[in-house]
């Protein structure tokens, strides 16, 4: 959200090892003047390959993004992955 702020567009980070969405909307008069995102859609690496981690303890989170668009309007989706699986539409898939 930080850099959404900053550079006045909505963002997507990928591979932050969090998953979170943040919106900053302003308005005037009941009016929406501004509406921002920012997206960070976590990771989908084998953390057992992780061998740089010391003690092996990470808090990453393991996520993918999905943008779905309705003409000029960008809905952003956070979509976990618990135990390999991951579910969208739903379906399940297991990775």
């Amino acid at each position: 959200m930080g850099l959404a702020r900053k550079i006045g567009y909505s963002v997507v980070c990928g591979h932050t090892h969090k998953v979170g969405l943040l919106h900053d909307h302003s308005s005037v008069s009941g009016r929406i003047t501004r509406e921002l995102f920012g997206f960070e859609v976590g990771n989908l690496m084998d953390q057992k390959r992780a061998s740089y981690l010391g003690a092996g303890y990470a808090n990453w989170q393991q996520s993918v993004g999905a943008l779905v668009i309705d003409g000029k309007d960008v809905h952003p989706i956070p979509i976990l992955i618990r135990n390999g699986r991951l579910n969208w539409g739903g379906k399940t898939y297991r990775g």
